[in-house]
C-alpha cells in the first residue's frame, strides 16, 4: 500500500532510519512470529522527524508484503535492511552521471511510435486489446519498413555499447559497488562445497554411466510443447523479428511480450499446447505398439537412462516406475521421466541447450503450479552431448 505523498515521501534514508527505530524499540521477548510481535509494537516510540506512529506502521506493512512471512521481527527487519542498501548500490550505479540509456528494441520502437495514434483511435479501448491489435500490425509491416526499426536498433545498441565502456572506465568505482556480491562468504563456501561433492560423485562413477547415449528411434513422435508458455515461447522463437536479436536478448523478449498479450490469448496458447500433448500420447502409444519386444526394451532403457543421468548431473530428481514390456501405454513410460526446467532455443543442438531457472521465468507462478503435475510425467530433456543412434524399427 503506497502512501500518498501529502503523508510525507519516504526516501530509502528515512526508510532506513524506521528499521533501525524498529529494531531498538521492538518488545524484548521477540521470540514468536513477527505478525505476532508487530502487533504489540509500541508505534509512537518508533515516529521520528514528520513520520508518526501510524504512518510508521503502515509503511512497514508495506515493506513486509514484499518480504517472507515467516521468521521473527528482528530477523525479518534485518532483511529489509539488506534489501534497502543493496537497492541504494543499483540506483546508484545506474543513476549516474552519464549513465547511457539502453535502447529499445525493434518492436518497442514500433510500439512507442504507434501507441499514441491508435490510443486516440480507440479512445475505450483496453491497454491488452490495444497491445494486440499493435502487435498484429506490427507482424504484418513490409519487411523494408520492419528492416528500418531493426537497424535504427542496431545502430543505437552500438551506441549504447560505446557509451556503456566509457562510463566503466570514468567510473570504476560505481561499477566495482555494483559488481559486490550480497551473500556472505558462509554461504558461497556452502555452495562451493556441495558443487565440489556433486563432481567428485560424478567422477566416482565409471565412464560409461557419467553419460548416456543420445538415442534416436526412428518414427518415434516428436515431443510437443508442455504449456502455453512453452508455445508461445516456440511459436515467437523462429520469427522474422526476433532473428536480428542475439539468444538471451530474444528470450528476454519472447517473455516482454507474454507479460503484455490478453489472458484470452494465454489461454489460446494453453489449449494448443493441450490439444498437442494428447496427439501426442495418442501417436506414441500408437507407435509404441509398432516395435518388437526389444526394440520396446532398448526404448524403454535409454529413457531410464535419460532420466538417471539427470539426476546425477544435477538435473531433477526421477520419479522412476517400472512399465509392464507387454503394455503399450504411452501413460505409463512417461511417468517418473523427469522434464530439465528449461527451454531448448530452436536451432540448437542438445550441447547448447539454454536453461532458464523456473525461479527466475517469464512464465506467471500460477502457470507454473498447474503444469508442475505435467512436468514430472514427461520424457526429460534431451541436454547431455552424446553420441546419436538412431534405431529402425
Amino acid at each position: 500500500m503506497a502512501l500518498p505523498r501529502s503523508q510525507g515521501h519516504w526516501s530509502n534514508k528515512d526508510i532506513l532510519r524506521l528499521l533501525e527505530c524498529m529494531e531498538n524499540n521492538r518488545p524484548s521477548d521477540d521470540n514468536s512470529t513477527f505478525s505476532s510481535t508487530q502487533s504489540h509494537m509500541d508505534w509512537g516510540k518508533v515516529a521520528f522527524k514528520n513520520f508518526s506512529g501510524e504512518m510508521c506502521r503502515l509503511k512497514w506493512l508495506e515493506i513486509s508484503c514484499n518480504l517472507r512471512k515467516f521468521g521473527t521481527l528482528k530477523e525479518l527487519v534485518l532483511e529489509a535492511k539488506k534489501c534497502v542498501k543493496k537497492m541504494n548500490k543499483s540506483q546508484k550505479y545506474r543513476n549516474g552521471p552519464d549513465f547511457p540509456k539502453r535502447p529499445l528494441t525493434a518492436y518497442n520502437r514500433f510500439f512507442k511510435e504507434s501507441w499514441p495514434q491508435y490510443s486516440q483511435m480507440y479512445p475505450g479501448m483496453r491497454s491488452q486489446e490495444l497491445t494486440k491489435i499493435l502487435s498484429k500490425k506490427y507482424r504484418e509491416l513490409p519487411e523494408q519498413m520492419k528492416q528500418k526499426y531493426i537497424q535504427d536498433f542496431r545502430k543505437e545498441k552500438q551506441e549504447f555499447e560505446e557509451k556503456l565502456a566509457r562510463f566503466r572506465e570514468e567510473h570504476p568505482d560505481l561499477v566495482q559497488k555494483a559488481k559486490k556480491s550480497s551473500v556472505s562468504k558462509r554461504t558461497q563456501n556452502k555452495v562451493q562445497k556441495k558443487f565440489q561433492k556433486n563432481i567428485e560423485e560424478v567422477r566416482s562413477l565409471p565412464k560409461t554411466d557419467r553419460f548416456f547415449k543420445k538415442v534416436k528411434f526412428h518414427g518415434e513422435p516428436q515431443k510437443p510443447p508442455m504449456n502455453g508458455y512453452h508455445k508461445f515461447h516456440q511459436d515467437s522463437w523462429s520469427s522474422k523479428e526476433m532473428q536480428h536479436l542475439s539468444v538471451r536478448e530474444r528470450m528476454v523478449e519472447i517473455g516482454r511480450r507474454w507479460q503484455r498479450i490478453p489472458q484470452s490469448q494465454k489461454d489460446h496458447f494453453k489449449s494448443q499446447a493441450e490439444e498437442l500433448q494428447k496427439q501426442y500420447k495418442v501417436k506414441l502409444d500408437l507407435w509404441l505398439k509398432t516395435l518388437s519386444p526389444e526394440n520396446y526394451a532398448a526404448y524403454k532403457e535409454s529413457t531410464y537412462a535419460k532420466g538417471k543421468n539427470m539426476a546425477m548431473t544435477g538435473g531433477p530428481d526421477p520419479r522412476l516406475k517400472q512399465a509392464d514390456p507387454q503394455s503399450s501405454s504411452a501413460k505409463g513410460l512417461q511417468e517418473g521421466f523427469g522434464e530439465g526446467q528449461g527451454l531448448q532455443a530452436a536451432g540448437t543442438d542438445s550441447s547448447q541447450t539454454i536453461w532458464v531457472n523456473c525461479h527466475v521465468s517469464m512464465e506467471p507462478e500460477e502457470n507454473r503450479k498447474k503444469d508442475r503435475e505435467k512436468e514430472e510425467s514427461s520424457n526429460s530433456s534431451d541436454c547431455s552431448s552424446g553420441e546419436e543412434i538412431e534405431v529402425d524399427v
